[in-house]
């Protein structure tokens, strides 16, 4: 058997490719009666739409093979896999139906986890005392670059189209409308001996300086 084109994500339980996303959302486009409407980026169908690929194909693979249990039953879940939903299923699909990504949509509505516990992570916030500190860090990078990438996104959305509710958005997470500026001027007074303010009122050329009252 030939290798399969176009994996989205593999796990030992299988694998995902993009016509297996793209047979999902046609299934979902012929239950709406506006399928216009997913890309509107006003409506809340996109969140709909991201709970039914994540009930019809990734509950089973690769959702089925996130959740892992390390030697103290504690969960925990396989970033790698994660990270391979978040860049090659949710950003596209962020993409073609023009929304700007977020964590909180991510985690939420397409892959059903505990968005607190990833905060958590990202803040450096150890919530689970038997982690391993080199784990947590590696979880950490992954978060961060995936909030780099929404927030780059964000910007370039509010960029094109100066959208209120973009800037409203980022200002939520902390970005300012306008960087101010403090510039500091130094305006000292240049001083002259008696020598050469004579020279100076005796010159037709050079302009006369303001003087101050003793």
């Amino acid at each position: 058997m030939g290798e399969v084109e176009n994996v989205l994500v593999k796990t030992n339980t299988g694998f995902l490719t993009w016509p297996d996303i793209e047979h999902a959302c046609q299934s979902f486009e012929l239950t709406l009666k506006n399928p216009e409407t997913l890309s509107d980026g006003k409506s809340l169908i996109f969140n709909q739409l991201l709970r039914y690929i994540r009930q019809t194909i990734l509950s089973e693979v690769p959702l089925k093979a996130v959740y892992k249990s390390n030697p103290d039953n504690d969960m925990y879940y396989d970033y790698d896999i994660l990270d391979s939903i978040f860049n090659n299923i949710y950003l596209p699909l962020c993409y073609t139906y023009n929304r700007v990504p977020s964590i909180t949509n991510y985690c939420i509505h397409l892959i059903n986890i505990d968005i607190s516990g990833i905060y958590n992570i990202r803040t450096g916030l150890n919530y689970n005392n038997n982690s391993n500190n080199n784990k947590d860090s590696k979880l950490q990078q992954y978060i961060l670059k995936w909030e780099n990438a929404c927030n780059s996104d964000l910007i370039d959305y509010i960029v094109q189209t100066s959208s209120i509710g973009g800037i409203f958005r980022a200002k939520t997470k902390g970005f300012r409308e306008e960087q101010v500026l403090h510039i500091e001027t130094s305006a000292a007074t240049p001083t002259v001996n008696t020598i050469q303010l004579q020279t100076l009122i005796q010159s037709d050329n050079v302009p006369l300086l303001p003087t101050e009252n003793a």
